[in-house]
């Protein structure tokens, strides 16, 4: 696992060993929970068949927030003996207006590299309450403040 703070998001890089949960799970405990969140990595957990793994793995990514970029039928991995969908993106992005993904078709890899881009919409500020600040300034508050930290002194 690799994690990559910048100042938009969060990216993290996981690569499946074993127990892809609690790894995805630890690269989430060190990000707040307000961050902008990026997953993406070889998972090996198959989208485009039906697989009880992937299912586990996704759901428990749905559960924390996340949201699947990938489509099934775009094969990330192949090779002599077939293609998969096993190199997966996910983000925990509200601001997102848009998002493309693209497989660069290199024919030497098997991995294909999963293009991913993210389009955000700056977010406006939000405040339950109206401030009005006034930049007169009262002087007779001021003189009376004054005479009352006298009157302490």
């Amino acid at each position: 696992m690799l994690i990559n703070r910048t100042k938009l998001c969060t990216v993290i890089g996981v690569y499946y060993k074993e127990k892809i949960i609690d790894i995805i799970s630890g690269g989430l405990a060190k990000v707040q929970q307000h961050e902008l969140v990026i997953i993406a990595g070889d998972m090996n957990c198959r989208i485009d068949v039906h697989n009880r793994k992937a299912e586990t793995v996704l759901q428990f990514l749905e559960e924390e927030g996340l949201t699947l970029i990938n489509k099934a039928p775009e094969k990330t991995y192949v090779c002599h003996s077939g293609s998969s969908t096993i190199d997966l993106v996910l983000k925990y992005m509200k601001s997102v207006r848009k998002v493309t993904q693209e497989m660069l078709k290199i024919a030497a890899r098997k991995h294909m590299p999963v293009a991913t881009t993210f389009t955000l919409q700056k977010e406006s500020p939000t405040c339950p309450w109206n401030p009005k600040i006034s930049r007169k300034l009262d002087t007779q508050r001021t003189e009376q403040s004054h005479t009352r930290i006298k009157e302490a002194e």
